[in-house]
């Protein structure tokens, strides 16, 4: 396509998203299998024994066509595993194995690199194609969260929640097989990638007053030494601090969102006439809390760019550098109460887009005949900006523009109110009403090209493709 065509289709995926006009709908049954992923257009289920089976979602305006293949994966007893399409990089996870030995006893994990096309140890992989890791024996049953970010693996172990073992998080070059930052005892323990450089990690500490409050940690790769320390020990580039909590609030768990990673392009084989922008990437924040005999969760929505400005600030080799809240918070992120998001089906955001399913409550109308909303928040701010320029928001039905007021978090949670500003706009479809023979859609997840519905008892997607 020339200059003047790819123009064309990126405005009419624009127009498309901006009033949710999808292009087409089909209903997808899931397969057999409990461990799924989602990243860089493709759709990915398995199970712990046997194949693993993958879409590549269409796209209707850069004109890509759905493709479904499988990967076998034969003496691996498969606990989890994550991708990377423009890669061609598929990351799986062995069951754990118990070493012992005269002196100690550990669990040892093995990572296996392959390619994503067809299952075979990865060409640019580290001589053995795998990856080993040890843990403290008495971690119980793993679980893990595994990110790719250009030659960067970054994997969470995460112990039973009975466990004496603290959890760990590990970060390798999967190129040279160095491991270039581990640390451990993380209480919450999610993390990101802010670029190929800098890692998020989120955590909780005790201010002067007394008061518990989140932090989230940067480290320099570049600058860290691969040796096991705990979080409380190692040198980091800079915190950011968010505002304290209530002395009768207390912080069971955090978990960072953002998708993809910030090096992420398209695969080269596969060209297509334009992509989403390396900056333009939203971090979802959520951090749940007791709060007397109530358990809520809220929601911290940052652009990367209100991390970067500030990470920049920062001369590399600096240690613990740390920006209060009202450094970086008030104007550069939105806070409130989650929006019925899942913590289950977490691929909730892409780019600058966030997205969920409304679900009508009990006494509705809408609730009778089965009516859900599909919303899309857009913090978008070079297109925020075009379009208020044009007057768009005007007349616009299908959006609500939060561009000049201010969310107030003031329900006691909080040491005090907390005022966020930051731009976005929420774009609103109503799905068609759902006959008891069609799929009951609970959650909602987002890609470049697509809005996944999840159903997840009648074990259904649904991809409205753009």
């Amino acid at each position: 396509m020339g200059p003047n065509d790819r123009l064309n289709a990126l405005k009419k995926q624009q127009t498309a998203w901006n009033s949710l006009d999808w292009a087409h709908y089909q209903t997808v049954h899931m397969l057999e299998g409990d461990i799924w992923e989602l990243y860089g257009g493709v759709l990915a289920q398995g199970r712990r024994s046997g194949p693993l089976g993958f879409r590549q979602l269409p796209s209707h305006y850069r004109g890509i066509e759905e493709r479904v293949w499988g990967v076998h994966v034969p003496g691996i007893a498969l606990r989890d595993f994550t991708m990377d399409p423009s890669q061609d990089l598929l990351v799986l996870i062995d069951g754990p194995q118990l070493q012992t030995s005269a002196r100690d006893a550990k669990l040892r994990t093995i990572i296996h690199l392959r390619t994503l096309a067809a299952g075979k140890p990865h060409p640019q992989a580290v001589s053995s194609g795998v990856l080993v890791h040890d843990v403290d024996i008495r971690a119980g049953r793993l679980s893990f969260a595994i990110q790719v970010c250009g030659d960067h693996v970054a994997i969470h172990f995460i112990s039973s929640i009975d466990s004496l073992a603290e959890p760990e998080l590990a970060v390798w070059n999967w190129k040279t097989g160095n491991l270039k930052l581990n640390v451990t005892e993380l209480k919450e323990g999610t993390f990101a990638f802010v670029d190929n450089r800098y890692m998020l990690v989120a955590g909780t500490f005790e201010s002067n007053e007394g008061l518990t409050q989140p932090r989230l940690v940067v480290f320099d790769l570049e600058w860290a030494s691969g040796e096991k320390v705990s979080i409380d020990d190692v040198e980091y580039l800079c915190a950011f601090d968010y505002p304290p909590f209530d002395r009768t609030t207390d912080t069971l768990a955090m978990s960072i969102r953002s998708d993809p990673t910030p090096v992420w392009t398209p695969h080269p084989k596969h060209p297509v006439p334009f992509t989403t922008a390396r900056l333009h990437r939203l971090y979802v924040i959520t951090t749940w809390v007791r709060n007397g005999d109530d358990i809520v969760s809220y929601d911290l929505f940052v652009p990367s760019g209100s991390f970067l400005s500030h990470i920049h600030r920062v001369s590399p080799g600096t240690t613990r550098r740390n920006f209060d809240w009202d450094e970086w918070g008030p104007m550069g992120t939105r806070l409130m109460r989650s929006p019925p998001h899942s913590s289950i089906w977490v691929c909730y955001v892409f780019g600058t887009k966030f997205v969920f399913l409304r679900i009508p409550t009990q006494n509705a109308v809408q609730f009778r005949n089965g009516s859900r909303t599909v919303e899309v928040w857009d913090f978008n701010q070079l297109a925020l900006k075009r379009d208020l320029s044009l007057g768009k928001h005007v007349d616009d039905e299908n959006a609500r523009w939060h561009t000049d007021d201010t969310s107030i978090v003031s329900d006691g949670v909080f040491a005090g109110a907390v005022r966020t500003t930051f731009p976005y706009r929420v774009i609103t479809r109503a799905l068609p009403p759902q006959s008891p023979q069609m799929p009951k859609f609970q959650q909602a997840m987002c890609s470049e090209d697509s809005i996944i519905l999840v159903d997840s008892q009648g074990r259904n997607f649904g991809i409205l493709t753009f």
